[in-house]
């Protein structure tokens, strides 16, 4: 349990020294069980994204989809009330309404994040479309002819310290997503990311690395899709539920791709003009 978990409830809910003695262990199982269901959050954002690309989500996989969905949130609620309860009869009701009031806040705020990055269901598998004589989906933006997922060579997902982000291209230090483009650069980084582990070898002629983080929390985070439009390349990443405030590590994960026909990579402030290695 990270110390920021222990100072940003401490502010919000005021826990007296007894209080903390009895809340914080109950935490700390609350955080376990929480992260489980973050995890079974990014199988079914992969699911979700996967079947979006392929085009062939069907009446079937759309209804495993929107079950294990409500089931997911489901178990989110069902997991505040065992909390609820459980601090309500060992410390007090009021205690109990602030845990769930402050876990609500946070957690809307990482759904709207996740959710602003995710796509809409806009295609869907049609018996015939001609048929139909449906050139595109009703309420939907029009094929986007030159957009294409970009296939994954090699990924990684871990934890990186803090105190080496300087070791991010300049320029990237602050962003979610960017790129790694030289092998100077890419050795410094995985030196701090995996440092008992052999530097895997990059071609940088040919490939460049991507990747991804959360930069406002504590979300083990995984590279759900990498697309590319008109040169510009768009990383996805998928994260799980918990909101956990970054101390001294940040949740981070690492893909190789092809550098064919990219021209740039798009972050949430702008895009980065792809350099040559």
């Amino acid at each position: 349990m990270a110390e920021g978990n222990v100072r940003l409830i401490n502010e919000t809910i005021g826990l007296s020294d007894e209080e903390a003695k009895v809340f914080w262990p109950l935490y700390q199982e609350y955080e376990t069980e929480l992260f489980e269901l973050g995890d079974r959050r990014l199988d079914l954002m992969d699911r979700f994204i996967a079947s979006d690309e392929a085009l062939n989500l069907d009446d079937s996989e759309a209804q495993k989809i929107a079950a294990e969905w409500f089931e997911l949130e489901e178990a989110r609620f069902a997991l505040w009330k065992k909390y609820h309860q459980l601090i309500a009869a060992r410390l007090s009701p009021l205690r109990a309404i602030q845990f769930v009031q402050t876990e609500h806040r946070i957690s809307t705020v990482v759904d709207l994040m996740i959710a602003s990055e995710l796509p809409l269901f806009r295609h869907g598998l049609l018996s015939d479309p001609a048929e139909s004589g449906a050139s595109e989906v009703p309420g939907g933006d029009p094929p986007q002819e030159n957009s294409q997922a970009v296939a994954m060579k090699a990924s990684w997902e871990g934890d990186y310290p803090v105190d080496a982000l300087d070791r991010l291209p300049t320029g990237q230090r602050e962003s979610a997503t960017g790129y790694i483009g030289d092998a100077g650069t890419f050795t410094a980084i995985w030196r701090a990311f995996k440092p008992a582990e052999i530097v895997p070898q990059v071609d940088f002629k040919s490939d460049v690395v991507v990747f991804a983080r959360n930069v406002h929390f504590y979300n083990r985070t995984r590279i759900a899709k990498v697309q590319m439009k008109d040169g510009i390349l768009e990383i996805l990443a998928a994260e799980t539920m918990s909101a956990a405030p970054i101390e001294d590590k940040v949740a981070m994960t690492l893909a190789v791709i092809s550098r064919k026909g990219v021209e740039a990579v798009k972050t949430s402030e702008r895009c980065l003009p792809l350099s040559s290695s």
